[in-house]
């Protein structure tokens, strides 16, 4: 049997949403999973009668922590589902990516901060010394 699970919300991407369905997929054959527009999240699932209803009850109990959930819609589903392990695959290399371009905007932050406190040393110097300037000023009064 195979099923297709839309899941539409505020807040369904970018939440681990995926991660956490892969997580709850046990005894599942097929999975996949795909964000579609900007609110949805669709899943096609695979497997015995037994497992996809375990499958569907998690899936209607448990969401990742930061997940704004309106409606999960499942119906019938014929076509093709890749295998837990392909899927596994690819979003193991989708989340590389993720964490290989979030890598690369820190060090572009680490940068732009050693600049901005650079900045800041020059300015703390410009301030001792008028300080130093005005405590002369206060003893000479």
């Amino acid at each position: 049997m195979k099923l297709k699970i839309t899941i539409a919300g505020e807040r369904v991407q970018e939440v681990g949403y995926r991660l956490h369905l892969l997580s709850l997929a046990k005894g599942l054959v097929g999975f996949e999973a795909e964000n579609v527009d900007q609110d949805k999240l669709v899943v096609y699932v695979e497997g015995d009668d037994i497992a996809l209803t375990r499958f569907r009850e998690a899936v209607e109990k448990s969401r990742p922590p930061l997940a704004k959930v309106s409606s999960i819609a499942f119906e019938p589903f014929d076509g093709f589902v890749l295998s837990i392990s392909e899927y596994r695959q690819q979003l193991s290399l989708e989340q590389l990516v993720k964490i290989a371009q979030t890598g690369l905007e820190v060090r572009g932050d680490i940068k732009e901060m050693k600049g901005d406190i650079k900045e800041m040393k020059g300015d703390i110097k410009e301030m001792k010394g008028d300080i130093k300037e005005m405590k002369g000023d206060i003893k000479e009064m």
